[in-house]
């Protein structure tokens, strides 16, 4: 229902310090060597409230509590950036959120054309709230353009629309893509799990100039 998705789409947000403290205790209770290891590299309880709060933005579940902070953990030890910890959570839990968007065994995707993937790459940005995208106008309008039109190629088969990218790109891309068409689910090429079978179903072109070739400032 309408409802039941725009909650799944605030559950991070509804993720209260207090959640993730009753969280964190529980682990604790079970798995104390896990906790032990996160006040070693120093993540702190906002640090996993961030986390979990992404990849509930996401629809990512958060049950496999244990594998997501073993996991940041790890990361921890060489960075704090936040999109970083998340990522590293995304690429334990990869083979499980792929599967979940899978059609009886195939992982439908959406690639985008390697010239555009350069092009986004160029325009990153890092701000407060994360990685960012800053295409230009003619960039972000042919984006969108091309969202719209691989949810309706998807949409008419009856899949989920999965883009697929670099890793580095996938939270700015995603935080991009949510704003517009909150039903793509993003993901990196790293997470796909090996007994998938996978199918482009559509490509995200490059945008083209007046003349002949890539947008240009």
């Amino acid at each position: 229902t309408h409802l039941a998705e725009l909650v799944r789409r605030r559950a991070g947000k509804l993720l209260s310090r207090t959640d993730v403290k009753a969280l964190l205790d529980s682990v604790n209770a079970t798995d104390p060597a896990v906790v032990e290891d996160l006040t070693g590299a120093g993540v702190g309880v906002s640090d996993v409230q961030r986390v979990l709060a992404s990849l509930l933005d996401e629809g990512i579940p958060i049950r496999d509590l244990v594998r997501i902070l073993e996991s940041v953990g790890e990361r921890a030890r060489v960075t704090k950036v936040p999109d970083a910890l998340t990522e590293a959570a995304r690429q334990a839990l990869g083979p499980a959120i792929t599967a979940a968007l899978a059609v009886d065994g195939t992982l439908p995707l959406v690639t985008i054309d390697p010239r555009f993937e350069t092009e986004m790459g160029t325009s990153f940005e890092m701000t407060d709230q994360g990685g960012a995208l800053r295409l230009t106008i003619r960039s972000h309008e042919h984006l969108m353009s091309e969202l719209d039109r691989a949810v309706h190629i998807t949409a008419a088969r009856g899949l989920p629309t999965v883009l697929v990218c670099a890793g580095a790109l996938r939270p700015a891309l995603s935080r991009l893509v949510r704003q517009a068409a909150p039903s793509v689910s993003v993901i990196s090429y790293g997470e796909i799990g090996e007994h998938l079978t996978v199918e482009a179903v559509h490509s995200i072109s490059a945008p083209m100039s007046a003349s002949s070739g890539i947008e240009q400032e």
